[in-house]
């Protein structure tokens, strides 16, 4: 399965890690590490700044 990257960081702000992973289907280390990244390489989404 592909990692859902955009929908990780899109439920980013609202949700827990642990409920991103639940609905992306990921791990919750998966999701914290996407997290990290995109707040690391200061990525932005329409949703706001990491």
């Amino acid at each position: 399965m592909a990692i859902q990257y955009r929908r990780i960081l899109e439920l980013s702000p609202d949700h827990s890690q642990r409920s991103i992973a639940a609905s992306t289907g990921h791990s919750r280390r998966k999701v914290k590490e996407v997290i990290e990244r995109a707040f690391a390489d200061h990525l932005t989404t329409a949703f706001g700044y990491y």
